[in-house]
């Protein structure tokens, strides 16, 4: 049932019982005690049925906004559970993901090693092109690093702003609500302050006008003692007539007066459970609202993120591919060109072998000897200095492996520490900005719930208010009926002293009656007695 037909129902029970009230005269004068009591007690017993009705169903409107406020608490929690979990699972596929990315980067970074190796025994130019490009995708990742750490600084920056945005408007929306609250108490209290005034003013008013009307009876009194009874009769009935419509007026004043603060309580206690069911719906919408673009910022962070880590690791492989295709085609060509020189330098110490042997074979014969232990001589020298040069050359090419060996190690070293460091920073960041918003989310859950308990101990007040205002004015008709009864005993007395004095004068009126007719009788004797005398 809606607020308004209880708040009717009820005005038309009080109209109810107010138009049954069965209140007989006393035979003594005035009304009977008992009915204006019996009346009285009904009255009161209504009223208060009415507030323990009330206090009942406010009561049940607080139990299920507190069963709402839990289950919504508890949605909220589950959804944050919920967001977390998955949010976990992301990173473990995502780490996952990179894992093997890493170790695929590995092995192609030890096919580009090896290939590299074979590539530094024959041409150093290439391993010193290699290592400067080595060296520049190195800065050029950490060029990356540092523009990707300062956007998420402004990220950052732009998200705390937000926050603090967020922050003010709750400060004004709740500063807004207490300043409402403020202007309706204080509205409250001056109405309250008026009817008062005006039921005091009420009050004096008709002690003035009681008082006023008593001396005018006892002056009345005093000069109908002058007159007849005719006239007394008339001044006492004209009395007693206006006591009744004042006491009739001063009653209906009461009743409307009490009807009017009911209507106005009533009304200004549904307004304020709106205003509060509208700004827990309100509060409830901008969490709900703050939550959801706070999960979705985070997750196209995240996304744009994981995004450009997979550009850039699918550039860097590119740019391997790109340098390991090169590489190996340089390499093909110095294969080329290595055959090529062996096979015109093997032609030509053919040739010259060729030259010489026929040379010797000329000359054999006269320097068979001597030629032999030239060619011995000159094979040795030949086998040392190539000896020389296949160490010089290992000695080079392993010097060069293990340079480029430690290279490849700290530049793979340099980027797994990044990337982890990247990786430890993110989840960092990430972790703060749930435990920002979650304790974000807290507070203003707290901020709710401290509202509620204040606008719930303000209603609580507003009830004890109205429950002394309630015991104030029935002390008020108390005292009045009091006061009326009073004036109708004064006025049962000076009815009495009137019925004394009117017997007073109808003795005295008797009295001289039967004086005129004694003297009357005695004129009337002596002018027989003369007649007598005469005859």
């Amino acid at each position: 049932m809606d607020r308004n037909e209880i708040a009717k129902k009820r005005k038309e029970e009080v109209v109810k019982l107010l138009q049954n009230m069965n209140i007989k005269k006393d035979a003594a004068g005035g009304f009977s005690k008992d009915d204006v009591y019996t009346c009285m007690q009904d009255l009161c017993n209504l009223y208060e049925a009415n507030i323990a009705q009330m206090e009942k169903e406010y009561g049940q409107d607080i139990q299920v906004l507190q069963q709402q406020l839990n289950t919504e608490k508890r949605t909220v929690q589950q959804r944050v559970a919920a967001a977390k979990k998955e949010a976990e699972q992301e990173a473990e596929i995502k780490n996952r993901e990179i894992q093997q990315r890493l170790q695929k980067y590995e092995a192609n970074n030890d096919v580009y090693i090896n290939m590299m190796m074979e590539a530094k025994k024959n041409s150093n130019e290439i391993i010193s092109r290699a290592r400067a490009e080595v060296t520049e995708m190195m800065e050029e990742s950490k060029r990356q690093l540092a523009e990707e750490e300062k956007k998420q600084e402004e990220e950052r920056m732009q998200l705390q702003a937000e926050k603090v945005k967020l922050q003010t408007e709750i400060q004004q929306q709740k500063e807004e609500f207490e300043k409402e609250n403020q202007a309706a108490r204080s509205r409250f209290e001056m109405e309250m302050k008026a009817i008062r005034d005006k039921v005091e003013s009420d009050k004096t008013e008709a002690d003035i006008l009681l008082k006023a009307q008593k001396e005018q009876a006892e002056e009345d009194i005093q000069m109908e003692k002058a007159k007849s009874q005719m006239q007394i009769e008339a001044a006492w009935n004209e009395a007693e007539k206006q006591i009744n419509e004042k006491k009739a007026q001063a009653n209906a004043e009461l009743e409307a007066e009490q009807k009017r603060i009911r209507v106005q309580l009533e009304s200004e206690q549904q307004r304020i459970a709106e205003q509060l069911e509208e700004r827990q719906n309100k509060v409830h919408a901008d969490l709900e609202m703050k939550e959801k673009k706070i999960n979705a910022e985070l997750e196209g962070k995240q996304k744009k993120l994981t995004e450009q880590m997979e550009a850039e690791q699918n550039r860097v492989r590119e740019m391997l591919e790109a340098e390991t295709k090169k590489t190996r085609e340089e390499l093909e060509e110095e294969k080329t060109k290595v055959k090529e020189q062996l096979t015109a330098e093997t032609n030509r110490v053919n040739a010259e072998l060729k030259a010489r042997e026929e040379r010797v074979n000329h000359e054999l014969a006269r320097k068979q000897e001597r030629v032999q232990a030239e060619l011995e001589a000159e094979q040795k020298k030949v086998r040392q200095e190539v000896e020389d040069a296949r160490a010089k050359s290992r000695a080079e090419v392993k010097a060069v492996q293990e340079n480029l060996a430690k290279s490849v190690q700290q530049a793979r070293d340099n980027f797994n520490s990044e990337v982890q460091t990247m990786r430890a920073n993110l989840e960092i960041e990430m972790q703060n900005e749930k435990s920002m918003a979650r304790a974000e989310i807290n507070r203003m859950k707290a901020e709710m719930e401290e509202q509620k308990k204040e606008l719930e101990e303000r209603l609580e007040a507003e009830r004890k208010n109205l429950e002394l205002e309630e015991k104030k004015l029935q002390q008020q008709k108390y005292k009045y009926s009091t006061y009326i009864e009073k004036i109708e005993s004064e006025f049962g007395k000076v009815k009495s002293d009137i019925g004394n004095v009117t017997d007073a004068l109808e003795g005295i009126r008797s009295k001289l009656y039967f004086a005129e007719n004694g003297e009357l009788q005695n004129s009337e004797n002596p002018t027989d007695t003369a007649n007598v005398d005469e005859e």
